[in-house]
């Protein structure tokens, strides 16, 4: 007789990474009937309880990370000290809670999405991650505004610019990204985060974006729906997984001006194996100026730029053919299941 399987799902606690650790788990519960514990700090945890509905199956269980529930940090000791403990208490907790779930009766799988570092507990709070779960609810009322904005405009007409949750730019790349933006002739949408404000607090974007409706500037929105928006022509992205995977699944051609990590990666194979994007040049100091910006611009959305529109709508199809049901992600995802419920059953 084959069980259901419980998966320990643990997830690093910011939008990018519960986002999709979170789609993971509703479909391996709503799909499989698979039970999932999801795992992740406090405060997180907080956040995904009040913006998530309860689905069958799906559980939730946090580690704790030294704020209390108004976000306070309630540690008392160094920094050094607070990093020690929670990174033991974090261990600790996850293997008490999987032998828990087991000696109740309940097979436990577990699936490290991916690591939690010991200061993971201060990121929302210390780099003003704007996020569906880190963002206050009025967040929700003001994306009417954009996506009025966005209605008005178009088919496939607007620049969408974001830098995800945690890069914070230069102020001499903020300026020759205005300055792009403006001299472009392009409609754009320009998620600036709060932090990046307060980072470069004299940095101010010019009136004549703010007068101009050709430029809307939010310091949030739901990436997702902007990115399937019919007006949206072209990403200007960081290159992170999660920002490159959105953009194929929506088909929309991207800018890279990758920073780090597997950005640059990422960026090199938008433009040389997917042939859905370009990577802007950078000059001496390392930074893509206005022309290059403006160039990149016109070979995705202009007429030359044919080509990597239709690449970027076949990676599309693609995409969204692999997780439908019979598909190859769908299917993969399925032997993996029955692969652990066999072993569970054992």
């Amino acid at each position: 007789m084959l069980l259901q399987p419980h998966f320990l799902l643990v997830s690093y606690p910011v939008q990018g990474h519960i986002n999709p650790a979170l789609q993971l788990a509703k479909r391996l519960t709503t799909s499989y009937a698979a039970h999932v514990t999801f795992v992740t700090t406090a405060t997180a945890h907080r956040r995904i309880i009040q913006n998530h509905p309860h689905l069958p199956f799906l559980t939730h269980a946090a580690i704790l990370d030294g704020y209390d529930e108004n976000g306070a940090n309630s540690a008392s000791d160094s920094p050094t000290k607070k990093m020690i403990r929670f990174s033991l208490a974090g261990s600790k907790s996850l293997l008490e809670l999987a032998r828990s779930l087991s000696d109740h009766g309940r097979p436990v799988t577990c699936i490290i999405y991916t690591l939690l570092l010991p200061w993971a507990a201060d990121v929302a709070h210390q780099l003003g991650i704007p996020s569906a779960l880190f963002w206050p609810q009025p967040a929700a009322a003001f994306s009417i505004f954009y996506h009025y904005w966005l209605d008005a405009k178009q088919l496939r007409t607007v620049v969408y610019v974001s830098f995800g949750s945690l890069l914070l730019l230069q102020k001499r790349q903020l300026e020759e990204i205005t300055k792009g933006l403006m001299e472009s002739g392009r409609p754009f949408l320009w998620v600036l985060r709060k932090a990046q404000r307060e980072a470069e607090k004299d940095f101010v974007i010019g009136t004549e974006v703010i007068e101009d409706e050709r430029g809307m500037v939010v310091e949030w929105c739901s990436q997702v729906e902007v990115l399937s928006h019919p007006s949206i022509g072209c990403f200007v992205t960081h290159c992170g997984w999660n920002s490159m995977a959105e953009s194929l699944f929506s088909g929309v051609p991207t800018v890279g001006m990758p920073q780090w990590s597997d950005q640059p990666m990422n960026a090199k194979m938008a433009e040389d194996v997917w042939g859905s994007g370009f990577r802007g040049r950078v000059n001496g100091e390392g930074l893509v100026e206005a022309e290059e910006l403006i160039r990149c611009l016109d070979a995705v959305m202009g007429e030359e730029g044919e080509g990597v529109r239709r690449r970027a709508e076949e990676w599309r199809e693609k995409a969204l053919e692999a997780v439908r049901e019979g598909g190859s992600s769908h299917r993969s995802l399925g032997r993996f299941v029955e692969e652990f419920s066999g072993h569970v059953s054992q």
